[in-house]
């Protein structure tokens, strides 16, 4: 996917037109075949869901398709922030440039989701009725010192460089100052009529959050090697004075921090003009442990909790005016979880892998069962489900 690098005679980076031509039109072929077939009842369409985890993945860390990871050991060095898909264990491939194919993976990627937008507004929307928009996952960075000026900085342009990467584009046409600033002449340049097809290409934002990470200033690499992991200039932590941002799950990347999902959104609403926000994911995992009887598997009030948290952070987020109109937890079924594949369970329903994949609801289920039915947010302070609910009724679900 990513293109040669030529020189403009301007300065800028010049993209291989015939890669950008290729990537746009095929996946515009792609979206049009989709939008015919099944615009009449699908009305709410997401060009790309987390393009991000495809960048760095793909063109940094080596661990997902089409696994371009450092070329050289010193590559494989940096402060990283791991996510759900992306897991802190770079791979030296020897055939990718962190220090470039990133950039332009994600250049691609904006390129071909404006295009793709444009594409339904010109020839479907009028008709069918529906809206388009873009689904980005972000952390909520929190300075490791919150009276250090640089640390606030920093965690500033950490974000930039994990969520603004996107949304800033796709907002005003163009990537954050501090992007450019960092990474210089590496960072492609989008065309005046690049920049108005992606300025506001989207009707909602899809918002992916799972946790947080502390950040500092300071990290920057001396070994002349340029790659993604340190053109922020940033180090990471899940620590402050030895004690964590928030509590452990399954995954060593996911740190329960509720209150980020508030500050994040108040960043996109003061950042980003106010727009329409869907959570399209947000949970937590547990380890899959076999030795569990099926009433303890389902006993999962650290779910529990970690939901009904984020949603009292949500709903003060959307009493102070943020334009959040949906709420999709990650995920309805315990499944095959990316690299971690059956090891942890996100689902709030159990899915016996023993047993012919029967369904069964968790605690996290019939407490949302409840919440829904009761229309508004009550959560309980005791945060236990009785003997006495439907919990414990050993009724499997209907397949």
């Amino acid at each position: 996917m990513a293109g040669k690098v030529k020189d403009g005679s301007n300065g800028n980076n010049a993209i291989d037109s015939y890669h950008l031509y290729k990537v746009k039109a095929d996946f515009c072929e792609y979206a049009e075949l989709c939008f015919w077939e099944f615009g009449d009842r699908v009305k709410n369409w997401i060009t790309l869901n987390e393009p991000y985890t495809y960048s760095v993945g793909g063109y940094v860390m080596g661990t997902t398709p089409p696994g371009r990871g450092a070329s050289s050991s010193e590559h494989v060095t940096g402060s990283f922030p791991p996510s759900q898909c992306i897991h802190n264990k770079q791979q030296q491939s020897g055939n990718g440039d962190p220090g470039t194919e990133p950039y332009l993976a994600t250049h691609y990627q904006l390129l071909a989701h404006a295009a793709a937008v444009q594409l339904y507004k010109q020839k479907f929307q009028r008709a069918q009725g529906g809206k388009i928009g873009i689904t980005l996952v972000s952390k909520w960075m929190e300075p490791l010192d919150e009276s250090n000026e640089r640390d606030v900085k920093a965690s500033l342009r950490a974000l930039d460089f994990f969520f603004g990467w996107f949304m800033e584009p796709i907002t005003t046409g163009d990537y954050p100052q501090s992007m450019k600033e960092y990474v210089g002449s590496r960072l492609p340049r989008f065309t005046e009529a690049q920049s108005q097809l992606l300025r506001g290409s989207f009707d909602f934002l899809g918002l992916n959050y799972y946790t947080a990470n502390y950040v500092s200033d300071g990290l920057t690499s001396d070994n002349g090697l340029l790659s993604y992991n340190t053109d922020p200039r940033v180090t990471y932590a899940t620590e402050r004075n030895g004690i964590p941002i928030g509590p452990p799950s399954a995954s060593d990347w996911l740190y329960i921090y509720p209150q980020g999902i508030y500050k994040l959104l108040g960043h996109v609403k003061k950042t980003y003009n106010d727009p329409l926000i869907y959570i399209t994911e947000n949970g937590v995992d547990e380890t899959n442990d076999g030795k569990l009887t099926l009433s303890d598997a389902r006993d999962d009030m650290t779910r529990l909790k970690y939901h009904q948290d984020h949603l009292s952070f949500l709903k003060k987020a959307i009493d102070e005016g943020v334009n959040v109109k949906g709420y999709f937890i990650w995920s309805l079924m315990d499944n095959f979880e990316w690299n971690d594949g059956y090891t942890v369970r996100f689902g709030i329903i159990h899915v016996d892998y023993n047993n012919e994949f029967e369904r069964y609801p968790k605690a996290s289920a019939i407490w949302l069962m409840n919440f829904l039915s009761n229309g508004y947010l009550k959560i309980s302070n005791k945060r236990r489900i009785t003997k006495s609910t439907a919990y414990d009724s050993p009724k499997k679900m209907k397949k």
